[in-house]
């Protein structure tokens, strides 16, 4: 009797996993992917991509990180498996998309435990990279499956919520500005109003969208560059304000728009504002971080993405000096 391939089995118990986790959550990825069609989560498809990217430049770390005990990957999907059961039976859509985090990071676990068992760094000693060993596994998935809650829809009683204080803070900001240019605009509840034009903040042009991708942007810019604590703490923190004061620029941008540009040209110039929101929040991105570089240059990122090719920076997110984010 021949005896099986360990690879071979190793690579059926993974499809035997992967198999489970599909059938169990199934119709939970289904509704989220319906859900990210919606104009206000549409950028969860583009965070869970780049999660994926995140984890698999962490590749080596989670290689040659510390296992976990053998009861966590089995845990986390059992985890994952309790909430997916709570949101099914109470009818709580938002706990069963949430069950998705736990049963992914338990499958995750898993499968490392089963592909890097007995694996061991055959490097000389000389050239071997810095060891990473002191990491535990779940703390380099951290920022990856940080990412994924955040591409999760908002429980509609939040987004409602969020949404409501957007639009209010939107209309404000946009007419203090207008404002400050000369131009007469008062605000009645959110419609902003100069003479005879009036121009109503929509649910839609809340802004909620971008900033969802704002927060995103932020968290993966903040962990992804070497930076001291209150830096990446500005970088996210400050991700609200770029998004509303943008959101306003579109705002009072259409009120300008309708007080002295033909009728005819309105849902151009709606379109274009619309397509300058991404860049403009860059751009306001960009600002902060320029700003942080100049209050504190001695903490500019020489060691960030951008790094030096005589000089080669390793970027940690978690711990300094020991994480596979090489810039060159």
């Amino acid at each position: 009797m021949t005896r099986a391939d360990p690879r071979t089995l190793r690579l059926l118990v993974a499809l035997l996993v992967a198999a489970s986790f599909a059938v169990g959550w199934w119709s939970a990825l289904s509704s989220l992917v319906i859900r990210w069609s919606e104009p206000g989560a549409s950028h969860g498809g583009l965070v869970v991509m780049l999660a994926a990217a995140l984890a698999w430049k962490e590749r080596r770390a989670l290689v040659e990180s510390r296992r976990m005990p053998a009861w966590v990957g089995p845990g986390l999907i059992l985890l994952g498996a309790a909430i997916r059961v709570a949101g099914t039976w109470f009818a709580v859509e938002p706990l069963t998309f949430l069950s998705l985090v736990p049963a992914l990071a338990g499958m995750t676990t898993l499968l490392l435990d089963l592909f890097t068992a007995g694996t061991a760094d055959t490097s000389p000693p000389s050239t071997a990279p810095p060891p990473v060993q002191s990491r535990q596994r779940l703390a380099v998935l951290a920022l990856p499956f940080a990412l994924v809650v955040l591409a999760l829809p908002l429980p509609f009683v939040v987004e409602s919520e969020v949404t409501g204080w957007l639009q209010s803070v939107s209309t404000s900001v946009a007419v203090f500005g207008l404002q400050l240019l000369g131009q007469p605009v008062f605000a009645v509840g959110n419609v902003l109003q100069s003479g005879g034009v009036r121009v109503g903040v929509a649910e839609a042009c809340s802004g909620l969208h971008l900033l969802s991708t704002q927060i995103v942007l932020a968290v993966a810019l903040a962990f992804w560059t070497k930076r001291p604590a209150w830096q990446r703490a500005a970088i996210i923190g400050g991700s609200p304000l770029v998004a509303v004061a943008t959101n306003a620029i579109r705002l009072a941008g259409l009120l300008l728009a309708h007080s002295h540009a033909a009728p005819a040209s309105i849902p151009l110039i709606h379109d274009i504002l619309g397509w300058l929101m991404a860049p403009l929040a860059l751009a306001g991105v960009w600002l902060e971080i320029q700003l942080l570089r100049w209050i504190a240059p001695e903490a500019s990122p020489a060691n960030s993405l951008a790094g030096s090719a005589s000089n080669p920076a390793t970027v940690s997110a978690f711990v300094s000096g020991r994480s596979t984010w090489n810039a060159t």
